[in-house]
């Protein structure tokens, strides 16, 4: 299985930047935190935790779109391929068949991805930074 099936990502709290790794999920009684750890690039690297909002961690597909780019959980794709040229995708995860899957948003079709079927997709954004795709999309 490819490393990036478990890279998270999610926004900053306090800056609202992006930012990859590990996810680390914290439970308390008076709450839960998500925090993002960044994969270290030597073993030298400081260790940095960011804190995350919920809402905007997505998991890595370990899938990569047409010009290379990872695919993660809640981008917004649009089809480049003659079949679904120009049509918004939405990439999420079902839980009972523990797959992602690609939904359609014109006509609520799902379907799962692969390697073959993501090479016919850019990543134009995802729902968190550009809520209004899916309010004129879906």
């Amino acid at each position: 299985m490819k490393k990036d099936r478990y890279l998270f990502r999610g926004k900053t709290t306090d800056t609202g930047k992006w930012v990859t790794g590990s996810l680390i999920y914290n439970e308390f009684a008076h709450g839960e935190s998500y925090h993002i750890v960044p994969f270290l690039e030597t073993k030298d690297s400081p260790t940095q935790i960011y804190t995350v909002t919920k809402a905007s961690v997505g998991q890595c597909t370990g899938l990569k779109a047409k010009d290379g780019t990872l695919v993660f959980e809640g981008d917004v794709l649009r089809g480049c391929g003659m079949n679904n040229m120009g049509k918004l995708f939405i990439i999420s995860f079902e839980d009972y068949s523990a797959s992602f899957v690609n939904m359609w948003n014109d006509d609520k079709k799902r379907f799962h991805i692969n390697e073959d079927t993501t090479k016919f997709f850019e990543v134009i954004s995802n729902i968190y930074d550009n809520p209004e795709l899916l309010e004129s999309e879906v």
